[in-house]
């Protein structure tokens, strides 16, 4: 029974180790790449808790699940063809507010979670 135990203890300390080492090297990251490194699904609750209701229905309005997903669009001409490809609606001006929306609420965001410590549980 003492060996059961002593296992079971030496195994929530290396979990806790992992933990350590993963929040240790997620703070060395920019929030661009924490918002890369975010599972979508993840993302989605993020946003749908923390940002503005405006910015929620225009995300609808263009049909954008997840605000995250435009920084893989680049800012020109080409991204919004590619951004139109992908089944999304809107014009050029709406794809750039999108870009505009993701950079003054969605990175901030990131990185006020990021500071305050509330971003680890969507990540671990």
């Amino acid at each position: 029974m003492l060996q059961m135990e002593d296992i079971k203890d030496k195994l929530l300390e290396a979990e806790k180790l992992l933990i350590e080492k993963k929040k240790e090297e997620f703070r060395k990251l920019s929030a661009e790449e924490l918002l890369k490194r975010l599972p979508k699904e993840r993302l989605k609750e993020i946003e749908q808790k923390y940002l503005p209701e405006h910015v929620l229905r225009f995300m609808r309005k263009t049909r954008m699940e997840v605000l995250g997903e435009i920084a893989k669009y680049p800012k020109n001409r080409m991204g919004y063809l590619a951004w139109l490809g992908d089944g999304h609606i809107g014009d050029y001006t709406e794809f750039l507010q999108l870009h505009v929306y993701y950079a003054r609420f969605l990175v901030p965001l990131i990185k006020t979670l990021r500071n305050v410590g509330k971003i680890w549980k969507w990540l671990i």
